[in-house]
């Protein structure tokens, strides 16, 4: 974690009346320079300071609390949809889930009953954030603001060099990429691929502009967009995640970010995925998802009952990108050795079954989200065998200079491709080495004195599988970079 959290400024001698300040009035504080700014310097936190003050303040606090530790006016629950679900596991092995899927979802989140005693919870939050979910997010979560600082950089509203930090500085925040394929029903020419890909940064651009410009929230977040060939593209995402332990008893939250939008689940997708200047004159362009294929884990009965999935979360039509990682929220838990969960879509006031009071050590809560791990593994490995086949397609005696500077531009631009993935899977296996004990033995019994919960978990071996997955991708993508120079020395040099 960073060295500056929620705590530094709400737990300090001095600063008790900090208490009831608002998420963005503590995070401006952080962003102010220090007295010895050569120790540390807090600028890395400026923009989301002012990315904040634009959103009013919501108070959760009774009405007769001291009016001076309460900063701004109270806010008008205005902000538009943005989707959440909440998924708590509890004592006894139970399942819960809350979806915030409606207009008011932001005023129900706040008011949302906080996490009991001996549990844990992921809360998954789908599409771009505005400053009025920031607030309540990081105001009900804790949530330390170096997570939003690293998941909102696409705002480009500072200079972002230092990321990504050594493993050892941020153990409680790690980011995904998920790569996702698709194919325009329309093929571009051969002569447009070069035209395309040099405008495919401007697509990226263009949609984070956008979201930058009118701070919406659900909104689809394009971190890449990339031409491949003349029917394939990919589009990638990220998933970004923070945990954090309570310290009274050990219960764990994770909040998962998606950048899978509300317009995923429309025909065609997002507006940006619609390139005019490929269209013929008259003719419609279609999007067509390939699927990711993740393999059904062991513990996973074939005939299980999926989870509920609200009927506006559907796919409207047989061409909408109804992409994997929308369902995200509705179907964890359906690989663990539980009952599928119950879904509510208002909050829970009423008491739970009391949670088991037994003594035990929590398992590394990672280890509950292991589809989401599984996902972007499967999705990362259809990516990777995508790349290949285009790689082992290209000429080795191009007809002419033009066919020859095309199959070159081709694999510069797969093998630039590939070693941000190379750096990305290294930052997830230096990550996930943190959270892996080098004793653990798979398939090995639980201790009796963790039974609760540890029978949330498939095993205790869950993230190790999952480390030896990435590093199996990171090998992959290595050898397909490799596989990328021989081809080009190949194609210009002959045998």
């Amino acid at each position: 974690m960073s060295n500056i959290s929620m705590h530094s400024v709400a737990g300090t001698g001095g600063h008790q009346n900090r208490r009831h300040a608002t998420y963005a009035a503590i995070v401006d504080e952080l962003s102010n320079t220090p007295q010895q700014p050569e120790l540390y310097s807090r600028v890395q936190y400026q923009f989301l300071a002012r990315y904040l003050s634009a959103a009013p303040t919501y108070s959760p606090y009774p009405q007769n609390a001291d009016p001076v530790h309460v900063q701004g006016r109270a806010r008008q629950i205005t902000d538009a949809f943005i989707h959440v679900v909440v998924h708590t596991f509890l004592g006894g092995n139970q399942l819960r889930r809350h979806d915030f899927n409606l207009k008011d979802g932001l005023k129900r989140l706040v008011e949302h009953p906080q996490l009991e005693p001996h549990s844990d919870q992921i809360v998954f939050v789908r599409g771009s954030l505005s400053p009025a979910w920031i607030e309540a997010l990081g105001t009900k979560y804790k949530i330390d603001p170096e997570f939003f600082r690293r998941h909102l950089r696409y705002m480009r509203g500072w200079d972002y060099s230092d990321l990504p930090s050594l493993p050892s500085a941020n153990t409680n925040i790690m980011t995904l990429v998920l790569p996702s394929l698709y194919n325009w029903s329309n093929p571009i020419s051969l002569g447009q691929i070069r035209k395309f890909r040099e405008k495919d940064s401007e697509v990226a651009r263009r949609n984070q502009t956008s979201i930058a410009r009118d701070k919406a929230c659900g909104e689809t977040v394009i971190r890449r967009f990339s031409t491949l060939n003349d029917r394939l593209f990919s589009v990638e995402h990220e998933i970004s995640i923070f945990r954090r332990s309570r310290r009274t008893d050990g219960s764990q939250i994770v909040v998962v970010l998606l950048d899978n939008g509300l317009e995923m689940n429309q025909e065609n997708g997002p507006p940006c995925f619609n390139r005019q200047d490929s269209t013929p004159s008259g003719a419609s362009t279609d999007i067509t998802p390939i699927p990711v294929i993740v393999p059904r884990p062991p513990t996973l009965n074939i005939n299980v009952v999926h989870p509920a999935v609200p009927i506006h979360y559907d796919p409207v039509s047989r061409n909408s990108i109804g992409h994997v990682a929308s369902l995200l929220p509705f179907y964890l838990g359906t690989s663990t050795n539980q009952p599928p969960a119950a879904s509510s879509n208002q909050p829970s006031t009423a008491p739970s079954n009391p949670p088991s009071t037994a003594p035990s050590t929590p398992p590394d809560v990672f280890a509950l989200i292991c589809e989401v791990f599984r996902l972007v593994a499967g999705s990362e490995c259809q990516f990777l065998n995508q790349l290949r086949c285009i790689v082992q397609d290209q000429e080795l005696d191009p007809a002419d200079k033009e066919n020859m500077n095309l199959a070159t531009n081709t694999l510069r631009h797969i093998k630039s491709l590939l070693e941000d993935h190379k750096q990305c899977l290294k930052q997830n296996i230096a990550f996930l080495k943190t959270r892996c004990s080098a004793d653990l033995n798979a398939g090995s019994p639980p201790a009796a004195s963790s039974s609760t919960q540890t029978q949330r978990t498939q095993s205790p071996d869950d993230l190790t599988s999952i480390l030896i997955d990435f590093k199996e991708l990171l090998t992959r993508a290595e050898d397909i970079s490799a596989f990328c120079t021989e081809t080009a020395d190949l194609i210009l040099n002959g045998d």
